[in-house]
């Protein structure tokens, strides 16, 4: 008998196919990376920006950089 019949979701950089309510999140997100060179995303821990934005920037066509801030903190805060 196994528990988990998928391990594949529950990887750190696991993206779904699917963001379940989170259109409009979306439809602002990929309005926001267009005719922009900076785009700065901030919320409380949980809520999705992770995922967001690396789907958005995966269908992206420009080159983007993701920088994860908690790993490579500056002066700037």
């Amino acid at each position: 008998m196994k528990l988990i019949d998928d391990p594949e979701p529950l990887q750190k950089n696991h993206l779904p196919e699917t963001i379940v309510d989170r259109e409009n999140l979306v439809s602002k997100l990929n309005s926001g990376l267009k005719g922009t060179s900076n785009l700065h995303i901030y919320g409380e821990r949980g809520t999705g920006k992770t995922h967001l934005t690396r789907r958005a920037l995966s269908k992206v066509d420009n080159k983007t950089a993701y920088i994860h801030c908690i790993e490579h903190d500056t002066q700037y805060q």
